[in-house]
């Protein structure tokens, strides 16, 4: 007896199975990704991800329970993908360590700035958000810090990174909406402003050309370490002639 060609109905529903089963959370984590750096992560939902997924929501939930779960994996994802503490240098090197992790860290945000404002959420953090941060407390505490100076070590680390990464991205984004449109360049800006002109290039050469990485030299020399020798602080790196050669 021949077979009956399938209905469209019937092509439909083996289609959407199909696409159930490719469904993972990985997938769903890009989508969510690339809908946070498109159109923001406030605008993020649900229906909109299942849409762009091309499944109904009820599949989305059968991986993740809400939507705050998505959040806290899109965080982790680009905080696993940065992998901002594997570069090498070595814990002793506390200050180095610091500034190599928290510049991986300032890169990464600044390549996907739509996490950004889920930085400022009280948000539980994943388990590579965890990991950065008993890496960073470890860190400080090897270092010499007490338990609260390291986690305040750590607050405004994390706060000065995240707003530098938030500054920096508002700038390029901004840069390419002028370049786009055929606007003023900053050359042509310093020309009518001189003074302004003057002081952007007097900026640029006292921070080396890096304003994250000036401000950040700030903070670390703010980071005493609680042993202290002859009535001033210790820090066991500069005692030892390493990590210092900036």
């Amino acid at each position: 007896m021949a077979r009956r060609p399938a209905t469209s109905g019937q092509r439909g529903a083996a289609a959407g199975a199909s696409r159930r089963q490719a469904l993972s959370q990985d997938a769903i984590l890009e989508a969510a990704l690339v809908i946070s750096q498109r159109e923001g992560v406030e605008t993020l939902s649900i229906r909109k991800l299942a849409a762009a997924l091309g499944v109904t929501p009820m599949a989305i939930y059968h991986h993740f329970h809400n939507k705050q779960e998505i959040l806290i994996g899109v965080i982790d994802r680009v905080v696993g993908e940065a992998a901002v503490t594997d570069h090498g240098v070595p814990r002793s090197r506390w200050k180095d360590w610091l500034r190599a992790s928290f510049a991986a860290m300032h890169r990464a945000l600044v390549e996907q700035p739509g996490v950004i404002p889920l930085l400022t959420d009280s948000l539980r953090a994943g388990p590579s958000a965890l990991s950065v941060l008993d890496e960073v407390l470890g860190t400080l505490r090897e270092a010499g810090l007490g338990r609260a100076e390291a986690v305040r070590g750590f607050q405004v680390l994390i706060s000065y990174t995240v707003g530098a990464a938030s500054l920096r991205a508002t700038t390029l984004a901004a840069q390419r909406e002028e370049a786009a449109a055929g606007a003023l360049t900053h050359r042509d800006a310093a020309t009518d402003l001189a003074d302004l002109g003057k002081l952007a290039d007097e900026f640029k050469a006292l921070t080396g050309g890096d304003p994250f990485a000036a401000g950040f030299e700030v903070l670390l020399a703010g980071l005493a370490p609680q042993h202290r020798h002859g009535g001033r602080p210790h820090d066991p790196e500069a005692a030892h002639g390493t990590g210092e050669g900036r």
